[in-house]
């Protein structure tokens, strides 16, 4: 199979619902066979597409100069295989799982480090605190080393249970998968008095891109057919727990971390 392109992006903007712009996309998507998802909400967009480098090309054509998001900023990259099996256009009243209820203008989200640069910080051992903005079922399949997490297991619940995080005056990295959830955790982090909070700019993904795995242990699960990835954004297709469909970790054995099944993850 020739190289595809795979394609993220995602833009935090206040826009009134628009329908045309939703046929428009699904129409475009259907014709170069994208697929993945891609998401329109009142709060922004949020896509993960693949399909061929010139069906890509289209896309980002559309979206740049025929849609309110002329500021998407996205990030590509080759793949063999697609990693998803079906196409999702739609219209949600959010982004993500949880609901702003104030206009997106209102929120401050952090500034972003570069990969490059927190891998510096690390290797230098600078006085920081990284915070794992993701849910416990991910962080249990990897994680910075020495990270922080809230245990949650949804991100709607991490407004409520930031106040666990208290400041002690050190600057904080928050991180993600792709770096979405990173920019409303962060402005909730700010909300709570740390006066130095970062967000790892494009999250782990992009972590793994620029700086391989240094600094890092295990997987990163992803939303698509893969699962998880290695450091080398290679597929790793970890077992899944028969009961709560959450992934096993390597040393989980017959024991299912999240929801204690103990018939899990054998065949």
């Amino acid at each position: 199979m020739s190289a595809l392109e795979h394609c993220t992006a995602y833009q935090f903007l206040d826009v009134a619902s628009d329908t045309s712009l939703r046929n428009r996309l699904q129409k475009l998507c259907e014709r170069e066979h994208l697929l993945g998802t891609l998401t329109l909400s009142p709060e922004g967009i949020n896509l993960s597409l693949v399909g061929s480098p010139e069906g890509i090309r289209c896309l980002k054509q559309e979206l740049l100069e025929r849609s309110p998001y002329a500021g998407l900023h996205f990030r590509t990259s080759s793949v063999n295989q697609p990693p998803y099996s079906k196409l999702i256009v739609q219209e949600r009243t959010s982004l993500l799982s949880v609901t702003l209820g104030r206009p997106v203008t209102e929120h401050q989200p952090a500034a972003h480090v570069e990969p490059e640069q927190l891998c510096n910080w690390l290797d230098e051992n600078r006085p920081l605190r990284l915070l794992d903005a993701r849910n416990a079922y991910e962080v249990n399949l990897g994680h910075f080393v020495g990270t922080h997490s809230l245990g949650i297991q949804q991100f709607r619940d991490f407004r409520a249970q930031a106040h666990k995080f208290v400041p002690n005056g050190d600057p904080v990295v928050t991180y993600c998968t792709g770096g979405i959830r990173c920019e409303l955790a962060s402005s909730w982090l700010k909300e709570q008095g740390h006066e130095e909070v970062w967000q790892l700019s494009g999250g782990i993904l992009n972590y793994f891109e620029h700086c391989g795995g240094k600094h890092w242990q295990g997987d990163c699960f992803v939303f698509d057919d893969r699962l998880a990835v290695d450091s080398h954004l290679r597929a790793t297709y970890p077992t899944l727990c028969r009961h709560c469909q959450k992934p096993m970790t390597a040393t989980a054995s017959r024991l299912c971390p999240e929801c204690q099944d103990l018939c899990v993850g054998t065949d």
